[in-house]
């Protein structure tokens, strides 16, 4: 979402209409849509920009399927109210909900401004369903106001896309909706003169997604804290040889005004010495009130040294060259020179780098580091690589980058990682990356793993982009409070919180070139980290991708990483140590001789895995067990139920279902059924066993 005062663009795509003394029947309490021009459209099937519309005529409420007037009720998909609850007894859905064909419809209103009532006050609820089209096909709603000479004075805008990325957006079952939400326009300037109020709603130009709203409108006098403003105008992080500062402006509220921040302080600007985020809530005379967060970098240790080393990359195509970007920095206070080392892998070959390596040994780099310290320039080497013509796509590479030394080191878990690629085809130069990646295709982590999570962005557009942000909304799984900016391509970044678990990244006034006229500068990134929170359940899949604004621009959408948090790694290698009668059955083959056997198992998580089979065969006082081979565990792969079906003269047996990281997951006798509905996903295995045989199946879990 985005909304906007706006002089002086031109708004060419409204047509003429008729005017009214003052807004009309704003909350269509006449039952009807007196006063507002019904307009049917479509939204074109390939089209190139969003918020396509193509109006194919004119049409009357409850004639059009696309504007049908609402008296009560609840929303079918979501269950808000579809009248707006603090107002009177009707509103208009625009848009059918159905999906069906690529319809839109718009309502518009021509009025004069009253001197007195010259707030326009819209409420509205969305309703988006989408498949994950591309940004130009998907559903919308917008709102524009325009002034007596076509000129937009405001625009208010949503597509399907990006509505999981806005805190304000709840998903359901088939998208995201947003409910009611009152938006107010300061009109005040316009008095006496004419505007028009245009509501669109389109589907998706390819069909069968939709998007749906439910509108109500007003003009009101303005209230004391309606226009009521908070901003920040200067935000400093703590050093070690100083701390931090915040100051604050607060405009259109009654002096005087009250300040209290989270962390008791009372004035407009504030001193942090802790890292953390600082939480202030403003009010003024008459009881507007305002909160606004923000996030303060420090030192994560001001007694010793705390090296830490992070690589940047874009990808890696065969026969191109690539440029990587390594990032050595001091997390603590005490001075400490080092040694940085990247080891290359095989597919890949050095080309040149700055500065130049002081040892290149083969395809080990090593660079003599200055000294620093928190307060410190990174120190920022990039080496360019060439990725041999002999890779294919879906090849990995992968490099081994350390900090030296780590005797003394307050944290030497990150003085040495492994960061690994595919090679691909094409990529877009936005994107999102996680280290660790995690293990198997779950991206399996421990459940007290930090996470470094990487934001890449470059203008490619056709002039500079003067101002950038990034939103990030956060899983629930992980702490906002652990969250810490270890890298920034550009000096000028300030971190907000919004509503309580969205990081805002803001580069202001970043002049950011595009890719036409500075390739090499036109790039950006931010790095951070992240810890889980410490109640969190295994396994609980964490997913991330944010939004990235370029200027006035709608956001790209950045892919999706994810890890999964375990409290355990599934193992590569299990141990078997078994003894049974004359033989031995194994996920269907049968051993019959004392010996030590290896199964290698290919799993759809990706962990592929070795069995070690220590077996000892022997006869001595038991009875052969026959049918054996009968025993059947099914259906595989498996959901909620596992069922276990053995011939009549196995009596007397015991199940065990074990996890491939070796967890026990049941154990009982003489069973038949197992519920797996809590199960997670993977790899399990089913033993089967009496005192004279043993079975063991391998069972998948979808």
């Amino acid at each position: 979402m985005k909304n906007f005062l706006l002089f002086p663009l031109l708004f060419v795509s409204l047509l003429a209409t008729s005017q009214n003394d003052s807004l009309v029947n704003g909350g269509f309490e006449t039952g009807d849509c007196t006063g507002w021009e019904v307009i049917t459209g479509t939204v074109p099937i390939a089209p190139t920009v969003p918020y396509s519309f193509t109006q194919t005529g004119t049409s009357t409420c409850d004639t059009s399927v696309n504007h049908v007037l609402v008296t009560g009720g609840n929303d079918a998909l979501c269950g808000f109210p579809k009248v707006f609850p603090n107002g009177g007894g009707y509103s208009l859905q625009l848009g059918d909900g159905t999906g069906t064909g690529n319809g839109a419809a718009r309502i518009k209103q021509t009025f004069i401004v009253d001197s007195i009532k010259n707030v326009f006050a819209y409420h509205f609820a969305i309703v988006f369903n989408d498949a994950g089209h591309v940004e130009a096909e998907s559903p919308y709603f917008t709102v524009s106001i325009i002034d007596q000479n076509e000129t937009a004075i405001f625009l208010d805008y949503y597509i399907a896309p990006t509505s999981g990325l806005d805190p304000n957006f709840i998903s359901y079952s088939s998208g995201y909706y947003l409910n009611w939400t009152t938006q107010y326009v300061n009109l005040s300037a316009y008095e006496g003169q004419s505007v028009t109020v245009e509501f669109t709603s389109g589907d998706c130009a390819q069909s069968g997604h939709y998007a749906y709203a439910y509108v109500d409108a007003e003009c009101v006098a303005p209230t004391p804290c309606m226009f009521f403003e908070l901003s920040l105008t200067d935000v400093n992080n703590i050093r070690c040889d100083s701390s931090g500062y915040i100051s604050t402006f607060v405009e259109n509220g009654s002096v005087p005004y009250t300040y209290q921040w989270s962390s008791g302080e009372t004035t407009s600007e504030i001193y942090p010495t802790i890292p953390g985020i600082y939480d202030l809530t403003v009010t003024d005379s008459v009881g507007c009130e305002l909160t606004k967060s923000v996030l303060i970098n420090g030192p994560d240790n001001f007694t010793q040294f705390d090296l830490d080393v992070n690589l940047n990359t874009n990808f890696f195509r065969a026969g191109q060259t690539t440029r990587i970007d390594l990032n050595v920095f001091n997390d603590g206070c005490v001075d400490t020179s080092g040694q940085l080392t990247l080891v290359l892998d095989d597919l890949v070959s050095y080309s040149s780098a700055y500065p130049v390596p002081d040892v290149i040994n083969g395809d080990t780099l090593i660079w003599n580091t200055p000294s620093l310290n928190y307060d410190s320039t990174h120190f920022m080497p990039y080496v360019d690589v060439f990725t041999s013509t002999s890779a294919v796509i879906g090849d990995v590479v992968c490099f081994n980058v350390s900090i030296a030394p780590t005797m003394g080191d307050a944290d030497t878990t990150n003085n040495q990682k492994q960061y690994c690629y595919t090679v691909i085809n094409s990529y877009d130069p936005n994107y999102k990356e996680v280290y660790p990646k995690g293990e198997c295709f779950e991206n399996y982590v421990l459940d007290n793993q930090e996470l470094t999570y990487t934001v890449h962005f470059q203008n490619t557009g056709t002039a500079p982009a003067i101002d950038i942000f990034i939103m990030d909304t956060l899983n629930a799984n992980l702490d906002i409070n652990t969250v810490r900016i270890v890298g920034q391509s550009h000096d000028n970044l300030v971190a907000e919180v919004v509503n309580g678990n969205t990081l805002k990244f803001i580069f202001d006034n970043i002049n950011l070139p595009d890719s036409i006229s500075d390739e090499a500068a036109s790039h950006g990134f931010v790095v951070f980290t992240i810890q889980p929170i410490t109640t969190i359940a295994s396994p609980s899949r964490v997913e991330n991708s944010v939004g990235i604004y370029f200027d006035f621009n709608e956001p790209i959408i950045t892919n999706t990483v994810f890890n999964t948090f375990v409290d355990g790694i599934p193992h590569s290698e299990t141990i078997l140590n078994e003894t049974a009668i004359t033989s031995y059955d194994l996920n269907g083959t049968i051993y019959d001789s004392t010996g030590i056997y290896y199964q290698y198992l290919s799993s759809v998580d990706g962990c592929d895995s070795t069995i070690v089979l220590n077996l000892t065969i022997t006869t001595t006082g038991l009875d052969v067990l026959n049918g054996v081979k009968d025993v059947m565990v099914y259906p595989n792969p498996i959901r909620n139920e596992l069922k276990i079906s053995v011939p009549n003269t196995l009596v007397n047996y015991q199940v065990e279902v074990i996890s491939i990281t070796g967890q026990p997951m049941f154990k009982g006798n003489n069973t038949s059924k197992i519920n797996t509905t809590l199960f997670a996903q993977g790899i399990y295995f089913v033993k089967v066993w009496n005192d004279k045989q043993v079975v063991i199946k391998k069972v998948i879990k979808e």
